[in-house]
Formats: C-alpha cells, structure tokens, sequence
C-alpha cells in the first residue's frame, strides 16, 4: 500500500474514533438506543461501498461475489436497524444515463457529488439531534435521509454497469432486515440494533 494513502486510512480512522467517543459521552443514557439507530444509518454508509463493488466494471467475478455479499449484509444492517414498526428499505434508483467521457465532468457526476454533500450534512446534524430526547426523533430521520441520498447518488453514477448483483444483494438483505425489525420485540431492541451493527461491520470488511 501506498504509504500516503496508509497514513491518510490511519488518520480517517483516528478522527473517526475520536468524533465517535466525543458524540457518545454527551448523549444521555436515556438516547442510547435511538442513538444505535442513528449510527446504523452512518455505519450503512459501507453500503455505498459495497454498491461499487458489486456493479462497477473492471472487477473479476470473485469481487462481484464479495460485493454481492456486502451489499447483502450492508442492506441487513440499514434495514434491520430502524424500529420495528416502520421498517426502512432504501430504493433502488435507475441510472439517467449521464456518463463521464473523455475525463470530462457531466451533470450526473455534479450531482452525485452533491448527494455526498447532503449526506454529509445530514448526518452531522442527525448527531447533533441526539442530546436531547426532543430532537432524538427527528435525528433519526436526518440520518436515515442522508444514507438514502448517499444510495441514489452512488447509483446514478456512470461507474455502475451491472445490476444483477446489486439488486439481488438488495433484495435478499431487505428481506431478512425486515424480518429482524418487524418480529424482534421492542424488549431486545437494543441487541437487534447491535446484530445490525455487526453486519454493517462484516460489510466494511468485505
């Protein structure tokens, strides 16, 4: 590995711990859960990932498989991580059509871009939104918003060839998401949100 590209991993990781470790001290006991929540939905962000992996070209079929299996995971733990009574499946967004030629920028590649952006954004203040138990709802839903303009502007990119692999790994992670969040009872809420964490995480690994 690039020894920049080290260094940078490393430094991502260091301020992420620390955002991490400084957003949780200041959120009461009485938000963890809503708080596990939230996070699901930025620790989703491994879906993006996975996204890539699993539809862009260039890549032999053993890393489609391994995508496939991370978009399934990743799909778990974003759908499996909101309450029981609404489960949340993000959808699947055709492609415009806009494409990069030449190295030049086109409109789909701006607005994939800006889609980052809004995410970005919408996450900082769905973190913020977690102090106090009359905003907690509603960080929530900015959170859930965010990893939902992340999805669609992955997959309006001109990168993304292959669908079979996404939609299959969708579909089955949807599935067995739902099922978590509409038969687990409220009571083991917070051990489902952490199952759902774990599968974010296998995403991320793979």
């Amino acid at each position: 590995m690039n020894p920049a590209v080290l260094i940078a991993s490393v430094y991502v990781f260091a301020l992420a711990a620390f955002l991490g470790y400084q957003v949780i001290s200041r959120v009461p006991p009485l938000l963890h859960t809503p708080l596990m929540s939230a996070t699901n939905a930025i620790s989703g962000i491994s879906l993006i990932g996975s996204l890539v992996l699993a539809g862009a070209k260039g890549y032999p079929l053993q890393a489609h498989i391994l995508g496939f299996i991370a978009v399934t995971t990743a799909t778990i733990n974003v759908v499996g991580g909101f309450g029981p009574d609404r489960p949340h499946v993000e959808d699947v967004q055709e492609p415009d059509g806009g494409e990069e030629r030449g190295g030049q920028v086109t409109l789909t590649s701006y607005f994939m871009e800006a889609t980052y952006l809004v995410a970005s954004i919408l996450f900082i203040f769905a973190l913020k939104c977690m102090s106090h138990p009359e905003t907690a709802r509603r960080g929530m839903f900015l959170a859930e918003g965010g990893m939902f303009a992340a999805i669609v502007g992955t997959l309006i990119g001109a990168h993304i060839v292959t669908w079979i692999w996404i939609i299959a790994g969708l579909a089955v992670g949807s599935i067995i998401g739902a099922w978590m969040a509409i038969w687990v009872p409220m009571t083991a809420m917070p051990q489902r949100t952490a199952l759902s964490h774990a599968f974010g995480a296998f995403a991320a690994a793979l």
